[in-house]
Parts: structure tokens; sequence; C-alpha cells
């Protein structure tokens, strides 16, 4: 969690890394949404869990496939890790 703390207090290092600051409660908050949409504990969220979760709050397949495709931004390996996830939540509506 710390390591995560710091790269998401230092900003941007890359092309696809965004300009964050966040507080430890934030984060924590992303982590147990990101642990709850992980329904299979891999540690990694895949296009099924990511549409799992988010079909509730009326996004169609395709809107949720085209979040996970641009969130998918390292290895594009089907996977979003926890970084992603971060980047993915804070670019989009959810906060």
């Amino acid at each position: 969690m710390e390591t995560m703390l710091s790269w998401v207090k230092k900003g941007p290092q890359g092309p696809n890394e965004l300009p964050l600051t966040m507080s430890e409660e934030q984060l924590s908050e992303l982590r147990a949404i990101f642990d709850i949409f992980d329904t299979d504990g891999s540690g990694a969220l895949t296009l099924p869990e990511l549409q799992a979760a988010l079909a509730s709050c009326g996004m169609t397949r395709g809107e949720i496939r085209d979040l996970f495709e641009s969130a998918d931004v390292d290895q594009r390996d089907g996977h979003l890790d926890f970084c992603e996830f971060v980047s993915m939540m804070t670019e989009s509506e959810f906060l």
C-alpha cells in the first residue's frame, strides 16, 4: 500500500500516468473496491469481473469493454492491476 501511495503522490512519470494527489483514506477505499471487484482473488481484474461489477451502474458491456481496454496500459495483457484500476477510476466519472 505504501508503494502505491508514493506512486500516486509523486505525479506523472510517463505518458500513461496521471498527476494525482490522493489521501491514504481514498487509496484504501479504492483498494477495498478493487478487492470486491476481484472476485477470483487473483490480484488483477479481468473484463468479465469489471463487467459484472459495473453493469449495475447502468453501463453497457461495450462501454465497460472500452473503459477496460483504455485502462489496460501496461502490457495490454487483459488484466487490470491495482495501478491501472486507480488510473481508470480517477480518469472516469466514478470519483
